[in-house]
């Protein structure tokens, strides 16, 4: 481990408040006392660093800390580790989180990750092209890299597809390609090998509408609210990792559950044929 990133860490721990993020403040500590720092490659301290709490503001002493580890990383590794670095730093630069956020760098970052064949980077790449962050909107280039996440056999790539179709971004408007994608995309999620997925709640959303209005096959009121309550465990799991964006999507889902609690209560048959004891 470079010698200047040591001196960083144990200059970084007096620099911020252990009250304003204590898990970041326990790790930096356990590292430094356990001197951890001389069995981890650059990537993996940079990654416990960078994700240990991401619900609060990252401090700055740190987030230097992280980008050079990335970039040690990038110097160093192999064509996965540079894919990944180079992921992360995209990730890194694009939230407001670190304070660096600069959506056109992460684009860049994004770019060069891809062409690593760090597949997550196809998705982050969809995501650009299809809101504009850090670039103009060009649908043509999201429906690529989703296809492209999708192919590799990410969830996200292919419940984005069914976004497309849903909607009729670059593809023509058809509801029945929208349900068969996400359909594919609750398979993707099916064979996971037991961590969690982060794109979880967003498919099981889509596929509670799909149900619940009708998008592309009948409505099915108990099909739906099965949906919701998963995207709902979903939703709280990425709220609980600081995801901002989930709030939104939380309040939807329980809303739908009690809309089809409603609508279920009142198809309820009224037994009368004996007496109540």
């Amino acid at each position: 481990m470079d010698k200047k990133i040591i001196n960083d860490l144990k200059k970084s721990i007096r620099t911020f408040d252990e009250k304003d993020n204590p898990r970041l403040y326990a790790l930096v500590k356990d590292i430094l006392d356990q001197e951890l720092y001389e069995v981890l490659t650059y990537l993996d301290l940079a990654i416990m660093l960078d994700t240990k709490d991401m619900t609060k503001q990252m401090p700055e002493a740190v987030t230097n800390i992280i980008v050079e580890l990335y970039n040690k990383a990038i110097e160093t590794g192999d064509e996965y580790q540079q894919g990944l670095a180079y992921n992360n730093l995209g990730a890194f630069h694009y939230s407001e989180r670190s304070g660096h956020q600069d959506q056109k760098k992460s684009l860049e970052y994004y770019k060069k990750a891809a062409k690593c064949g760090e597949i997550a980077a196809f998705s982050n790449l969809g995501y650009a092209y299809l809101y504009g962050n850090g670039t103009d909107i060009d649908y043509e280039k999201a429906y690529y890299y989703f296809s492209q996440a999708a192919i590799a056999g990410m969830p996200e790539g292919m419940y984005k597809i069914g976004d497309m179709f849903r909607y009729g971004y670059y593809v023509d408007k058809d509801e029945n390609m929208a349900r068969i994608a996400y359909i594919k995309a609750e398979r993707l999620l099916d064979n996971d090998q037991g961590y969690f997925i982060p794109c979880t709640g967003k498919v099981y959303l889509r596929l509670g509408d799909m149900y619940f209005e009708g998008i592309g096959t009948a409505i099915d009121y108990d099909r739906a609210y099965e949906c919701y309550q998963r995207a709902e465990r979903g939703f709280y799991e990425m709220i609980r990792l600081g995801d901002l964006y989930s709030d939104e999507a939380l309040k939807h889902v329980t809303e739908r559950q009690t809309e089809i609690r409603r609508i279920l209560d009142q198809e309820l048959p009224t037994i009368d044929w004996a007496k109540k004891y």
